[in-house]
């Protein structure tokens, strides 16, 4: 039997600067519940925002919140890569929301190879 090729379990989201140069990269552990989660962010995130108030916290509050956030959904220590690189929490945020977008896509699109590969070849 031909040998398998393990699969990594991580995707990995590349941030390039003007000059196309990878400047740092991202991953996403793409484990059973850290893909639960993902597909369900929207009510993780629910869940997350319903004890903060965005109206009464303070800079260090906010950039708290973010960091759980961010870190909550990709490996730690991505909310520092994103705030260095750009440091605004609304652009980090944005930053979040592209990068779960492009996760669901990337997975989306390797369920509908695996179904290719299973019934037309």
């Amino acid at each position: 039997m031909k040998p398998i090729q393990l699969r990594s379990n991580f995707i990995e989201v590349d941030f390039k600067d003007a000059d196309g140069t990878v400047a740092f990269t991202i991953r996403f552990d793409r484990k059973d519940e850290n893909i639960e989660r993902l597909l369900n962010f929207e009510k993780e995130f629910e869940e997350l925002n319903k004890d903060f108030n965005e109206e009464t916290a303070t800079l260090e509050e906010k950039k708290t919140y973010v960091k759980t956030v961010v870190d909550s959904f990709l490996e730690p220590g991505s909310f520092e890569k994103l705030y260095t690189s750009n440091p605004s929490l609304e652009i980090v945020m944005v930053y979040l929301f592209q990068i779960i977008i492009g996760i669901k896509e990337e997975l989306e699109a390797e369920d509908l190879k695996a179904l290719e590969n299973k019934y037309l070849k």
